[in-house]
This record gives C-alpha cells, structure tokens and sequence, in this order.
C-alpha cells in the first residue's frame, strides 16, 4: 500500500492510498475518520471516484468512507487484457482494498449501475465481510440476465450495451470532445469543473477502454450469455434503491430482485432518474445512512 506524499492529514479531507492486487494498483480516496464505521463506494459506468465525492462527503459525518477507483479507471491501471475485467476480478479488487485498509473489519458497501452489480457479486461470494448493502440502480448479474432474456422492454432498453462491448467503440465515446458521455450524464449534472474533471479522467491512456473492457468482460449482459454469480443468501440486509425514471435500467427490473430475493427491502423513488446520487447526495446520503 502506497499513501502518495501530498495527501491531506486534515479531519474530513480526502486522502490518497494505492492498493495493488495481484499486480494491478488501485487509486482509492479516503474521507472521514478511521475509528468510525467503514463504508465503501463504488462507482458505476462512465463514472469514477469523482462522480462519488459528493456522496462520500456527506457520509463522512457517520463513517470512514472509502472510494476506490475500478480497475482500468482514472488514476487506477488500465490492464490490456479484456478477462482481467470479470466481475470476480473487480470483486476480488474490493476485498483486496478492504484487507488493505481496514484488515479484519467488516464493513458497509454501497453501490451505483456497475458499482451496485459488483456490490451484489461481493455479496454473493464474500459475505462474511459486509455488514449490509445498499445498491442504487444496480442489478444482480444474474437478475440482469434473466430480465434481458424473458423481458423485451428492458432487452430494448439494453441495446446499447452491445454498442459498448463493439472493439471500435473508443472512437465513438471520444469523440466531439467526448460527447457522448457527456450526454448520458445530462448537461444539468455537469459543471464546467466537473466535465473538465472527467474528460481527463477518459483521456488518460488506456482508460476509455478499460472502461468498456467491464462490459466486454462481463458474459451476463447480453442475451445468450451466462452468469456464475449466484443469488446471495440473505444473511446480508439490501437496501434496493431505483429511480422511477431511469430509462436504461427500467424499474422493473428492480422489482424483479424480488422473485429470487424477497427478503431485500426495494424502494422506488418517485421522480428520480439513474443519476440520483450525482442530482440529490443528500438524500441519497440518508437514505444510504439509515440503518
């Protein structure tokens, strides 16, 4: 583990460590005080650690918060290798991160779209070391793929997802000064610091195909593929947390959870769509915070 020398030892401050597993180093924000409960946040897609902060700010009050950037993201490295993106390797990446930081601690994990999957895939192959969930417009892997596979509105509403796993996408995501994720983030989302923030972020090299490499890797996101993640056992509380409005991951996939996991406690929040936690941190922090 490497603390970077121009880190901040300020109460509240962020601090920069770098994990490494199994050869790959990971670029991971801390906040908040150490004796407090940990809780770790996990980005989605075309996300990272900075998209978090605001979040992390508020939790901070309650916990020490840990905000790691995934694998192929950001200031974290970007393997050339598509397989070295399967979700049981970003899975690995959080315990790797939690052994590091707070060794024998278990801990809250949260999650938003790619981060929630890889929240529930943690619950499902290492429970032991979360104490609860909450995921917000996330599905379970093989939720997903069965949604995608018997429901055509949400198979319609996935298309894009083959367009991301195409091996020429990068040109499309970068270009127009990249655009296209600008888009899906929504100007209101999107301050001038902010979209400088994280077209950097996409043009550090190797990043804006380690970022697709997650759905390139990942075999349950398309219709045919599978899925060796298995439905977790409940021993972990969930909060579910989906926005009325999100447009890619319907609402009613969120529901599904239900058939398989009926002991998850699903909410639906009216008039929110898939960036909640980036429009209300706030809100998104107590809602994360109740116990």
């Amino acid at each position: 583990m490497q603390i970077e020398p121009t880190t901040s030892e300020q109460p509240n401050q962020p601090t920069t460590i770098y994990v490494s597993n199994q050869g790959v180093r990971l670029h991971v924000t801390t906040i908040g005080d150490r004796t407090k409960p940990a809780l770790m946040l996990l980005h989605g897609f075309p996300d990272c650690s900075i998209g978090m902060m605001a979040v992390a700010h508020e939790l901070a009050h309650d916990y020490f918060v840990i905000v790691p950037d995934g694998r192929g993201i950001n200031f974290s490295d970007a393997p050339a290798d598509v397989a070295a993106y399967k979700i049981e390797l970003l899975v690995s990446d959080v315990i790797a991160i939690a052994d590091a930081l707070i060794p024998g601690q278990q801990f809250v994990l949260v999650g938003h779209d790619w981060g929630g999957a890889v929240v529930w895939a943690t619950l499902s192959l290492f429970p032991v070391y979360i104490v609860r969930a909450v995921i917000y417009a996330g599905p379970h892997p093989a939720v997903f793929l069965d949604a995608i596979t018997h429901d055509e509105t949400q198979q319609r509403a996935s298309l894009y997802m083959h367009a991301l796993r195409q091996p020429d996408f990068e040109t499309t995501f970068s270009q127009d000064n990249y655009a296209l994720p600008i888009q899906v983030f929504g100007i209101t989302l999107m301050s001038d610091t902010k979209k400088s923030q994280m077209i950097a972020t996409w043009q550090r090299p190797g990043r804006v195909t380690g970022a697709l490499n997650w759905y390139r890797a990942a075999e349950f996101v398309m219709v045919g593929g599978n899925c060796n993640i298995p439905i977790p056992d409940g021993r972990v509380p969930v909060r579910l947390l989906w926005g009325e409005l999100d447009g890619a991951l319907l609402p009613s996939l969120a529901v599904r959870h239900l058939s398989t996991m009926p002991w998850i406690e699903l909410q639906i929040l009216a008039g929110m769509s898939h960036w909640f936690p980036h429009t209300h941190p706030v809100q998104c922090a107590d809602l994360i915070r109740r116990p």
